[in-house]
């Protein structure tokens, strides 16, 4: 059984051995293809970028029980409608924020019968006759920003 075992040792490291230095690889090889020899593909390849998905990606099957089906889902989603509904309030937010920037503009008028004190127009006792009084006010205000309370976009 030693025997045996030597012998089969002895043939196994003679398969190992390596080729002799007359070697040469055959001439229909896959490693002598122009593409095995070639330089690796990146990630950056357009062939890996992927493309722009459009909005309507479904439309791209062309059928319409699946249009049917998306035009249920979207119009049923809750989910969707409060997303809408919070965007919607932020862009709100941030447009009463961004107007804290700029000036803001103030008209007012106002008219009133009314009868003045004749002591007030300096004639003593005598009646005034009774008329109307009008006023106007137009005013411009603009928040000096000193500490950053009014941050822009």
């Amino acid at each position: 059984m030693r025997k045996l075992i030597g012998v089969a040792s002895v043939a196994a490291l003679a398969a190992c051995a390596t080729v002799g230095s007359d070697y040469e690889r055959p001439k229909g090889a896959l490693a002598n293809l122009a593409s095995a020899n070639a330089s690796l593909i990146g990630a950056k390849n357009p062939a890996f970028v992927p493309d722009e998905v459009p909005a309507d990606w479904w439309r791209l099957y062309r059928d319409p029980v699946l249009d049917r089906l998306i035009a249920d889902a979207l119009a049923a989603n809750t989910d969707l409608r409060v997303a809408a509904a919070n965007i919607e309030r932020a862009h709100a937010g941030l447009d009463v924020a961004n107007s804290a920037r700029d000036p803001s503009t103030n008209i007012a008028g106002a008219e009133s019968y009314s009868k003045r004190s004749a002591e007030e127009e300096l004639k003593g006792n005598q009646p005034l006759d009774p008329n109307l009084v009008y006023g106007v006010s137009v005013g411009v205000s603009y928040q000096v920003d000193l500490f950053g309370r009014t941050v822009g976009e």
